[in-house]
């Protein structure tokens, strides 16, 4: 299981191997123009500590990143099994207060809000990886998460959680 990043197209120029997750990429940041992936599927982001906009990789060659070209920062390997996704919503922090057990997409939270008696402040999840957005209908600025988050006010999304998706293979390049 890797992911190799080539400086140039058509997996062309120097290339960095990585094996496990890369928060930080320091010396080949922002030079990816090319990359392919052995194993498991991968994630690539635009900042560092797996934040920003992100392209999930599956097993393959990808001759030119395109629009993703010197913009990698950091890397995350999708290991999890993408069958049976649930993820636990709770309405405060610390998974406390009223939760709901969530099993596919929802393009729409403000139901769930109105369950729950509140805002979204945490999650914990079950099964799957996922991917939250801003805005209704998967849309806005997205978070691609595979781990429990505790609060949402320290990682800028007090109140933001609009839609979410469980991962699955039509959301890879």
């Amino acid at each position: 299981m890797s992911i190799t990043l080539y400086n140039e197209t058509s997996l062309g120029g120097g290339g960095q191997t990585y094996t496990e997750d890369v928060p930080d990429m320091k010396d080949f940041s922002n030079r990816a123009r090319s990359l392919k992936v052995e194993g498991y599927p991968w994630v690539a982001f635009t900042k560092k500590a797996f934040q920003g906009e992100f392209k999930i990789y599956r097993v393959g060659q990808y001759m030119n990143l395109n629009d993703f070209a010197v913009k990698i920062s950091s890397l995350r390997v999708i290991k999890e099994s993408l069958e049976n996704p649930q993820i636990t919503l709770y309405k405060n922090v610390n998974y406390t207060g009223a939760g709901k057990d969530i099993f596919e997409e929802i393009d729409n939270v403000d139901q769930i809000k109105k369950e729950i008696g509140g805002e979204i402040s945490s999650h914990k999840i079950k099964e799957g990886v996922w991917i939250l957005c801003k805005d209704e209908h998967f849309c806005g600025e997205r978070m691609f998460t595979k781990e429990n988050v505790p609060n949402y006010v320290q990682i800028g999304w007090k109140n933001q959680l609009s839609s979410l998706k469980p991962l699955t293979p039509s959301d890879f390049e």
